[in-house]
């Protein structure tokens, strides 16, 4: 399960899940989708959302360690829009990087993700987030 994230200016939110699969003891492979919102307000009077749901393919590299480890992790895939209330909407390129530390099963990861907007430009955000990994063994 994936965390809930947002910042002030221009305001980002998401939510979302990701089925991940541990493929050795140093990598694991994931697939996930989120809700993914951001609010940019403009200085001359109105407001842009761009909402859509990104749905993308994700590795992460975990350092050796059983109960405590660091990691890294990209994440890449497709933004589809939803409806939005102004000229433009977030739908294309979705990608994303992070570095983080999981404990017990508790991820916390600080990086960026970027999201296509189809007037040429990219919504950018940094992020924290928080997952908890539930194990299916």
């Amino acid at each position: 399960m994936e965390g809930f994230f947002w910042h002030e200016y221009p305001c980002h939110y998401s939510i979302g899940g990701m089925a991940e699969l541990q493929t050795g003891r140093y990598l694991s492979l994931g697939l996930g989708a989120e809700y993914y919102g951001t609010l940019h307000h403009y200085y001359y009077g109105y407001d842009e959302y761009y909402n859509c749901i990104p749905m993308y393919g994700n590795i992460r590299l975990s350092t050796p360690g059983y109960s405590a480890k660091l990691f890294v992790e990209a994440r890449a895939g497709y933004a589809f829009p939803l409806n939005t209330v102004s000229s433009h909407s977030a739908q294309g390129l979705f990608t994303g990087a992070g570095i983080g530390f999981s404990i017990y099963g508790n991820n916390i990861s600080v990086g960026m993700n970027v999201i296509d907007i189809t007037d040429g430009s990219m919504a950018t955000d940094f992020y924290l987030r928080y997952s908890y990994a539930i194990p299916l063994n």
